[in-house]
């Protein structure tokens, strides 16, 4: 999890296959995809209400 990058960045590398693996100079090693994070506004509640949107059925109903 990384708010701000600055500096050396740090990668995992997963690989099937066992043995060697040569690095030449130049090879392309990751790609960076920079996705948005969300965060919810959240309300404490006490208890939850016994209404719901999806009434009597089941989960995914609701349409999310």
């Amino acid at each position: 999890y990384y708010r701000d990058i600055k500096g050396n960045f740090i990668f995992s590398d997963v690989r099937f296959d066992l043995g060697a693996h040569k690095i030449n100079k130049g090879d392309k090693l990751a790609q960076l995809v920079i996705v948005p994070i969300w965060t919810p506004a959240l309300q404490e509640v006490d208890e939850f209400s016994e209404v719901s949107e999806r009434g009597e059925k089941g989960f995914g109903s609701s349409g999310f």
